[in-house]
């Protein structure tokens, strides 16, 4: 049985908190047993001298988790402008993007071009806005940013009252803004919510896993990721509302090689046929540069 397998970006300006996040995901999903730390240098990411003593990602980074029966692999990428490149390398080989944003700092000029290029690759996002928790966070006020300055086209899943959670998109719980936003996609559901009529909420939330999928919309997840606050339900839609990729494993061998490593290890994505024992298409393959020839 083939496993689905689905590669992600984390993605965001600098201090976004990406790299928190990271290791936030790798810890709750259950792939290590304890949570590394920026400040300390300690970070599953930042393997290189100068990312631990100055508490910033300088190259990409990889790491992989399982979760709700799916194989991610996780992309942590630079924030800083300065290394950019590093950010374009991975974006041929990502299904679907975690796009984060401070609730403090907001939309930044860097922001806008990660999203610019997302948007023209026509990759799935999600939009992650974290540090809820800190002093001067104004979750409003980043989401009016975003409707601004990056697209109307988002679904926030989450409410809150400060820095507190107080409901978000659930079968227990459906929101009507959400709802609303949905059915506009689907005519019959359309005219069952105009009479009045109770839509299930696994009929909506297919709906919103398909216009997801689509890049009809983005959903958007609050948290504080040093607290660990927001991870499980990004963890939930990471494998719910993304499409995962197939391919041929049978048709000629086509793929991209987005990362070398020194000691001759490549990092590429697999996007048709297959590679030594590796038969499932759009993984992340490491191999020494000779295997590949």
């Amino acid at each position: 049985m083939t496993q689905s397998i689905l590669n992600i970006g984390i993605l965001a300006h600098v201090d976004a908190g990406k790299t928190t996040i990271t290791e936030q995901i790798l810890y709750q999903s259950g792939s290590q047993r304890t949570i590394g730390s920026v400040d300390k240098g300690t970070s599953s990411t930042d393997n290189l001298k100068v990312e631990q003593e100055r508490g910033i990602s300088v190259r990409l980074a990889t790491a992989t988790f399982q979760y709700n029966g799916v194989k991610v692999n996780i992309i942590d990428t630079p924030g800083h402008v300065d290394f950019c490149a590093e950010v374009e390398y991975s974006l041929r080989a990502l299904d679907a993007v975690v796009l984060v944003i401070s609730a403090v700092e907001g939309v930044q000029g860097h922001t806008i071009s990660l999203f610019n290029a997302i948007n023209e690759m026509n990759i799935q996002c999600l939009i992650f806005i974290n540090k809820i928790d800190r002093v001067g966070a104004d979750v409003d006020a980043v989401l009016q940013d975003i409707r601004k300055t990056l697209t109307q086209k988002i679904i926030v899943l989450q409410k809150t009252d400060g820095e507190t959670l107080i409901s978000e998109w659930s079968e227990a719980k459906q929101n009507d803004e959400i709802v609303q936003q949905l059915v506009e996609f689907d005519d019959e559901l359309m005219e069952c919510y105009l009479e009045g009529e109770k839509i299930d909420f696994e009929t909506l939330d297919d709906l919103l896993a398909q216009t997801t999928s689509e890049t009809e919309f983005i959903p958007v997840i609050l948290g504080a990721a040093k607290n660990g606050v927001g991870i499980s339900k990004l963890l939930d839609a990471l494998t719910r509302y993304f499409k995962f990729p197939t391919a041929d494993k049978d048709r000629p061998l086509s793929s991209v090689i987005f990362k070398i490593e020194h000691d001759k290890l490549l990092v590429m994505k697999l996007f048709l046929g297959f590679l030594g024992a590796s038969r499932t298409c759009a993984s992340i393959v490491f191999s020494i540069s000779g295997f590949i020839g």
